[in-house]
């Protein structure tokens, strides 16, 4: 049985978690169109069966690895909301708590929001209670107090983030500007722009 667990990988973790972390490894080394679960079945040591007691499909395996890290996006934006404090400062400080987390968790953004997937996971990550959405709603809450047009202001405000993000990411040869000037320069002249759409 080519599937029998003989290897004593990380014996201590749920299976639960070995095969998100097979799947993380495999998303970032070869894209999300090289991972199955007879792969990490293999990897695990384990029958793929043992897979679908957890999983039903790739999809679903996909969207749990991206949702555990769209949960800390969120986590860091809702800490960076402040109660007191203008909404453009507390846009300005969610779109910096997005561009840092990125920056600083480069395979965890790779994986989550540079990474190639299925319309059927896509969609998924749309879902109410998926995390991405609840970060997604955060920003939008602030953002109807800046702009007139506040789905507009954030679609374009996140985009931004995120190609600049990526960018710094990806083409790390580039001779940037410090990445911290250019995230603010992007973020202020967005909101001030914001301001001014509704005159």
């Amino acid at each position: 049985m080519p599937y029998m667990k003989k290897i004593k990988r990380n014996a201590n973790k749920p299976l639960k978690e070995k095969i998100l972390s097979v799947a993380r490894k495999t998303i970032l080394k070869d894209g999300v169109s090289k991972l199955s679960m007879r792969k990490i079945a293999a990897e695990i040591g384990f029958s793929p069966t043992a897979i679908y007691t957890y999983f039903k499909n790739k999809d679903e395996i996909v969207f749990c690895v991206c949702d555990e890290i769209f949960a800390q996006v969120a986590q860091l934006i809702a800490i960076a909301i402040k109660e007191d404090a203008a909404p453009e400062t507390n846009l300005k400080n969610c779109m910096l708590a997005y561009a840092s987390f990125g920056l600083n968790n480069r395979d965890s953004y790779k994986i989550a929001f540079m990474a190639p997937r299925s319309e059927k996971t896509f969609f998924r990550f749309l879902e109410s209670g998926a995390h991405g959405m609840k970060a997604y709603g955060m920003v939008l809450d602030i953002a109807q107090k800046v702009s007139p047009e506040p789905e507009a202001a954030v679609q374009v405000i996140w985009s931004a983030m995120h190609g600049l993000v990526s960018n710094l990411i990806q083409n790390h040869n580039f001779p940037w500007e410090e990445p911290d000037k250019l995230i603010n320069l992007a973020i202020d002249t967005l909101i001030a722009g914001f301001g001014r759409s509704g005159k």
